[in-house]
């Protein structure tokens, strides 16, 4: 009887700890997440993903147009529009083309 109290208790303290949360200003719940660190992972987490995610691109950039060059005078025109614009293109470009598209 008293396990099924307690757990009662702390399944309340729960919910109104929550919904204090939603209770409190945006800039203190901010201040909060900082300083219990979980928003400087998150943050740290994303950059690292993001950081992965550009060296991929550039490696791939590269090894496309390097494979590419020695052939470019004897290639075809749709070739060589595709050569170009991979010299061209950016790694936001391709981010927000590849990883939006639903």
């Amino acid at each position: 009887m008293e396990k099924k109290t307690s757990e009662k208790i702390k399944t309340f303290e729960k919910k109104t700890e929550k919904q204090t949360l939603k209770k409190l200003p945006e800039e203190l719940i901010a201040i909060i997440y900082e300083y219990d660190g979980r928003y400087k992972k998150q943050y740290n987490l994303i950059i690292r993903d993001i950081n992965l995610k550009n060296d991929w691109y550039e490696l791939q950039k590269r090894m496309l147009v390097a494979s590419m060059e020695p052939y470019e005078e004897i290639m075809s025109y749709d070739y060589r529009v595709y050569l170009h614009s991979l010299r061209e293109s950016t790694f936001s470009g391709w981010y927000f083309g590849v990883y939006t598209e639903g």
